[in-house]
């Protein structure tokens, strides 16, 4: 498995967390700075459920998936390496005393 894809789908939870926090922060910065009343602005928060919360919430859920379907493809692969030694096995014995360990 690739470095960045285990980091992501390792701490997937934190880096969304971090991630809503830091488009709040900046949202909140960035409509302060041209109106005084952006509490009341429906651009302010339409960015802000659309960039902190369902954007997030989105990457959790694409990461969780992957990280289930790594883990099937994991298992997946033991189960077929599993057979392929079994099959080895087989192909190079002559008699049954050689199929026991």
């Amino acid at each position: 498995m690739n470095k960045t894809v285990r980091f992501l789908t390792t701490y997937h939870l934190p880096l969304m967390i971090i991630l809503s926090a830091g488009v709040l922060v900046f949202e909140i910065y960035d409509h302060t700075t041209d109106q005084h009343l952006f509490l009341t602005d429906f651009e302010f928060w339409v960015e802000v459920v659309t960039y902190g919360f369902l954007l997030p919430i989105l990457g959790v859920y694409v990461l969780r998936t992957l990280e289930k379907n790594l883990h099937e493809r994991e298992q997946a692969n033991q189960s077929l390496d599993k057979q392929l030694e079994f099959k080895q096995k087989m192909t190079r014995s002559v008699t049954w005393d050689q199929l026991s360990y």
